[in-house]
């Protein structure tokens, strides 16, 4: 499994069950499986699928797949670092009478039987957000035929998508904007959905407290360096490590310094808007790299405001699954 992305971030798979939700409690396994050590590299596309007779999973890593086993939120699991790098291809057989929606429980028992997973379950206070309607603003805006299409993977674009997805489809186009920001122009959302975007793109948990049902319109703006710290928060989550940046501390961090205004013509005042679809914009990989990005969270926080929607601080305590025994090699196929 590998999500798609064009011309900016990396991706993960989102997974999860709404807040209290409960698995089924029935005990029940695959026929048949085997466990291999994935011969691709991470930017090698790979068919995946899950039916009612066959699970195919040539590209996932335990950092994906326990969440998804356990119907819980990533950052509702700990687990040892080295699982992000923990590739596999994984091929079951579901038992005759089973249905797609039991391949989580299933995947539990091999997970159980073959990497020896043991766990335990606790509630852990995190520090994260709330996103609700926010008082006095426009109205959220259901969505419509006529808004954007899913996403056919022409450039710019993302997609965070994959058979282990609970919340629906996240894609859409990037959209150059004056000042050198982007448009995030998502296909239609959920709140769920959206909620585990940013989830992704603020690297602390986003609780759904909207209340709203279906799926709405959506599209963020963010300035060119509140993207470049957007994308580092999705390279973390995904086990990888962002570009160094310059200096030892490897440059800016979260929150650090912006690029300072350009000059104009007269060396003193600020020089005018760059358009994004000029050359003068500098592309959020190399503004990472430079180490001149910022935290998004402000930006976020204003680009949802737009939309009628109120994203503030907040702690919640939450149910943890806690990895006590995980072996790094599964037992023989």
């Amino acid at each position: 499994m590998k999500p798609r992305l064009a011309a900016g971030l990396a991706a993960i798979v989102f997974t999860g069950l709404p807040a209290g939700a409960q698995p089924p409690s029935s005990a029940i396994a695959f026929e048949a499986a085997s466990i291999r050590p994935t011969g691709f590299g991470r930017s090698t596309p790979a068919a995946a699928r899950i039916d009612a007779s066959h699970l195919d999973l040539p590209f996932i890593s335990l950092a994906n797949l326990i969440p998804w086993a356990f119907r819980v939120k990533p950052y509702q699991v700990v687990m040892p670092t080295w699982v992000h790098q923990s590739l596999w291809s994984i091929s079951a057989k579901l038992p005759d009478g089973a249905s797609r929606d039991q391949a989580p429980e299933m995947m539990q028992a091999l997970l159980k039987e073959r990497f020896d997973l043991v766990i335990h379950r606790e509630p852990r206070q995190q520090q994260g957000y709330e996103l609700t309607v926010a008082a006095d603003a426009p109205a959220m805006v259901p969505a419509s035929p006529d808004d954007v299409p899913a996403w056919d993977g022409s450039s710019p674009g993302f997609d965070f998508g994959g058979p282990l997805r609970t919340t629906g489809i996240v894609n859409g186009r990037i959209v150059p904007q004056p000042n050198c920001s982007r448009q995030y122009q998502f296909v239609p959302l959920s709140m769920p959905a959206l909620a585990d975007t940013l989830t992704l793109f603020l690297g602390h948990p986003v609780l759904d407290h909207t209340g709203l049902n279906g799926t709405y319109k959506v599209t963020l703006e963010v300035p060119a360096e509140a993207e470049a710290g957007m994308t580092r928060n999705v390279i973390l989550a995904s086990g990888e490590d962002p570009p160094p940046g310059p200096g030892a501390g490897g440059g800016g961090s979260r929150g650090g310094g912006r690029t300072a205004p350009e000059p104009g013509p007269d060396g003193n005042a600020p020089a005018p808007p760059r358009n994004a679809v000029s050359q003068g914009c500098s592309d959020p990989m190399r503004i990472l790299a430079e180490g001149s990005f910022v935290a998004p969270d402000a930006a976020l926080t204003k680009a949802l405001q737009k939309l009628g929607l109120k994203l503030q601080p907040a702690k919640a305590t939450i149910e943890t699954i806690v990895v006590d025994r995980l072996n790094k090699t599964p037992t023989g196929n």
